[in-house]
């Protein structure tokens, strides 16, 4: 379009330049001839020029009406173009072949741009939807955000009240950890008191020092505050000390204290500040030995056991000299209970020697009536008796074990009593029935000695004292280590005595025939162990 629009411009800028040149040269031409304009060749001369002035005037406007017209139109139809609203129209064909190409690409550079037009449009749409959405949104996430902040005020709120709640919960977990530690603490030490409580019934089977050293290692456990301590008997005017923990025991040990300076030591738990200071003869040679023998004390906490008005044992418990602890009531309240423990056991001790003597002599009395029911076997149970813990101790066996054997000897022919006394003191051989009749003694001793609960244990070692190792003896005939120990030892001692002392049937045997015996029925009716161990026993005097 611009390009004829120059086009254009040229044409009627020559076409002035024509005009100007034919003007130029009718003036000359009029000149040089000297030509009057009025006259007929000027007429004729002016009305040429008008003539092609008025073909060039037709021509330039045919030019106008043929070129520039359309272009005017599609311009003015170019300035009038909206955007904004339907943008689909048609220029109509001009018949320039020129123009209508151009109008023709330009129809279709409008529909494609109609068509970029509406998807401007959609696009437009879409966005605007898209921005209402996200308005929308923004809003929503507005209204969240202000939730979001009061509900972090409200937060934050809580938090400080969960960490004003923590701070209480601490504070009493602090206070229940250190009461369950405390009742920790005295939960075990009632279970210290209550198994040393249990161990009376056992306790009275051993002496009494080793009674007072289980005392005093519970007690140092359960007194919290005690840094060391010690344990003594009361002998002779002297004390014992049996235990001792942080002094030196062996130096106490070998100290010989007389009783004097444990005169503070009473029937009471007393708590005693310096005790070595204060001692009834402080400047004294045990005093000295004593305090040489005993680490630096604060504070001393002690009671003295009575017993039958004596005084027989006591416990000092200390803490030492550069220690900030004292002892607290619950520490006086522990040895009161260690004290009326100990009571105990001296208390439960004598009724137990009074029973065991009681039973002993019942015991006694009924080997004293099969004695004179059967006259050959006057002191032969307490023969075996004391061969039979011989054996025992021989092969190694506990003290409780060698003490039921004792008994078992004793007691092991106690169903004898109820055999006829003409079959016991018979002097030939005897009937199989009367045998037979014998043979019973075992199962009426053990049927016997079951009614008896201390005697109960030590029924099924009579029961058995007449089996033989390889099976062949009565009543049941159990073989070999199905035997029990005791019964084993007992088999050999009774066997030995009978055959060293005179029976109605026959004399005593010498000890050589009675060991050839032994050595002839080792592994058929006598256990060898119990042979071996019997045979060392003869070998080295101890028994013959």
């Amino acid at each position: 379009m611009q390009r004829l629009k120059a086009r254009f411009r040229f044409i009627a800028l020559i076409l002035i330049i024509f005009l100007v040149i034919i003007f130029s040269f009718q003036t000359f031409l009029l000149i040089q001839l000297k030509i009057d304009l009025l006259s007929g060749s000027g007429l004729l001369i002016e009305l040429l020029l008008i003539f092609i002035i008025f073909l060039a005037s037709y021509f330039v406007f045919k030019i106008y009406a043929k070129y520039i017209k359309p272009i005017s139109d599609l311009q003015e139809v170019l300035n009038n173009l909206e955007i904004e609203g339907d943008i689909f129209f048609q220029i109509p064909a001009t018949g320039i072949i020129e123009i209508d190409n151009m109008i023709d690409q330009f129809n279709r550079l409008i529909e494609r741009l109609e068509e970029f037009v509406l998807k401007i449009k959609i696009n437009r749409r879409q966005r605007q939807e898209a921005q209402r959405e996200l308005e929308n949104s923004y809003r929503q996430l507005e209204d969240k955000n202000e939730e979001l902040i009061e509900t972090k005020q409200e937060l934050e709120a809580s938090y400080e009240q969960l960490e004003a709640f923590n701070e209480e919960i601490q504070a009493s977990n602090s206070e229940l950890e250190n009461s369950y530690q405390e009742i920790d603490n005295l939960a075990n030490n009632l279970n210290q008191i209550i198994y040393l409580t249990a161990q009376l019934g056992s306790a009275i089977y051993t002496d009494e020092e080793v009674f007072w050293k289980e005392v005093f290692k519970t007690a140092i456990r359960v007194v919290d505050e005690a840094d060391y301590g010690s344990v003594y008997l009361f002998k002779n005017g002297k004390v014992k000390f049996i235990d001792a923990i942080g002094h030196n025991l062996s130096l106490l040990k070998s100290s010989e204290v007389s009783e004097d300076l444990f005169s503070k030591t009473t029937d009471q738990v007393i708590i005693i500040r310096d005790i070595l200071s204060i001692s009834a003869d402080a400047d004294s040679q045990q005093s000295k030995l004593l305090k040489k023998a005993s680490k630096p004390i604060k504070e001393t906490i002690s009671f003295g056991l009575y017993f039958k008005k004596e005084k027989v044992a006591g416990i000092s418990l200390d803490i030492k000299a550069n220690s900030e602890n004292s002892f607290a009531e619950k520490a006086i309240s522990a040895m009161q209970s260690f004290q009326n423990l100990a009571s105990a056991f001296y208390t439960i001790r004598r009724y137990h020697d009074i029973h065991q003597k009681t039973q002993k002599e019942i015991i006694y009395s009924i080997i004293q009536m099969l004695e004179i029911h059967d006259e050959y076997t006057r002191g032969h149970s307490r023969n075996v008796a004391w061969l039979g813990e011989k054996i025992a101790k021989k092969m190694g066996m506990s003290e409780k074990e060698c003490e039921k054997t004792y008994w078992t000897g004793m007691v092991h022919d106690i169903g004898k009593i109820l055999i006829p006394e003409n079959i016991l003191n018979k002097h030939a051989s005897l009937s199989d029935q009367e045998y037979t009749e014998i043979q019973k003694h075992p199962l009426w001793g053990y049927q016997t000695l079951q009614s008896s609960e201390e005697l109960k244990e030590i029924s099924q070692y009579v029961l058995y004292h007449h089996e033989y190792w390889n099976g062949h003896g009565y009543p049941e005939g159990v073989t070999g280590d199905q035997i029990p120990l005791i019964s084993q030892i007992i088999c050999v001692a009774d066997s030995w005595d009978a055959m060293r002392s005179n029976r109605s049937y026959r004399e005593a045997l010498s000890k050589d025939v009675a060991l050839a015996e032994l050595a002839k029925f080792k592994g058929e009716q006598f256990s060898p162990d119990v042979v071996e161990a019997f045979q060392d026993l003869l070998a080295s005097g101890e028994v013959s």
